[in-house]
């Protein structure tokens, strides 16, 4: 199955019209994009990302992003923002959302406390948002 992001006669196989690319690399494009906004003293605390549209070779993508909001509590100062992978075609093929943490003038960045004080309660913890009930 994998051989249609490379082979453009299995894509057609598949009755796709080229070979297109992998949903998780535009994931690291947009962390890529909110790592370098908020420097070194920033913190990407959560990102949501959907891929709804396919990258065909030789499409165009712009990354595009707004911040929708800004939000103190908890000790931590949020900056909530909107982003999307887009094609030249206007298409958004990967819409997002990310909350990031930034430092102020009085402090550094707070860091969210881990949802549990081990790795293997963590990874229960992750897991638990998976089961089926």
């Amino acid at each position: 199955m994998q051989r249609l992001h490379w082979e453009p006669a299995r894509a057609h196989e598949l009755g796709l019209p080229n070979t297109y690319d992998y949903g998780g690399m535009r994931e690291t494009w947009l962390c890529h994009l909110l790592t370098d906004w908020i420097g070194d003293d920033g913190w990407l605390w959560k990102l949501r990302c959907e891929h709804r549209k396919f990258n065909y070779v030789g499409d165009t993508t712009w990354l595009r992003a707004s911040v929708v909001n800004k939000v103190q509590g908890d000790g931590r100062n949020e900056v909530h923002v909107e982003l999307r992978c887009e094609n030249q075609r206007g298409e958004v093929t990967s819409p997002a959302t990310a909350v990031i943490l930034l430092p102020t003038r009085e402090g550094a960045v707070q860091l969210p406390e881990p949802p549990a004080p081990t790795l293997d309660a963590m990874m229960a913890h992750e897991l638990q948002r998976f089961a089926v009930a």
